[in-house]
């Protein structure tokens, strides 16, 4: 799948969770395209996604981070409305952590603000993006 093109003409036509992502979006004040875009690259829009290394549903969240925004069962996981919800509040949460810099809140998203994404982050934070 070409990302890029596939998102561009899914945008313009509308997904299945647009109404779900907007609902997210609105509250928990995460910008619409900056969270529609983001489900998009994690999983294509596809609820039953699961990454080789362990991430699973449309937000893609490991067990850890899924169980601090409510995903407790296998099922919450692959549920878009929980899935959508969490992931609008963790990137609430990640853009706060930031100052509301949206590309550090993504990259927090997807590394992790702890331990194991802390030396991409603070590459980030000096500039030095090939430690990203």
């Amino acid at each position: 799948m070409r990302q890029p093109d596939d998102y561009t003409e899914i945008k313009a036509a509308g997904s299945p969770y647009d109404s779900l992502i907007q609902t997210a979006s609105t509250n928990y004040g995460v910008p619409y395209d900056l969270l529609h875009k983001q489900l998009f690259k994690e999983s294509s829009f596809n609820p039953k996604a699961v990454s080789p290394t362990g991430p699973r549903g449309i937000g893609q969240f490991t067990k850890a981070t899924g169980k601090a925004y409510g995903l407790i069962t296998e099922e919450d996981f692959f549920d878009p409305t929980k899935s959508i919800d969490a992931a609008a509040r963790h990137m609430r949460d990640n853009l706060k952590a930031s100052n509301g810099d949206e590309l550090k809140a993504l990259l927090m998203y997807n590394q992790g603000a702890g331990p194991v994404g802390r030396k991409q982050l603070e590459a980030y934070d000096r500039g030095d993006f090939t430690g990203v």
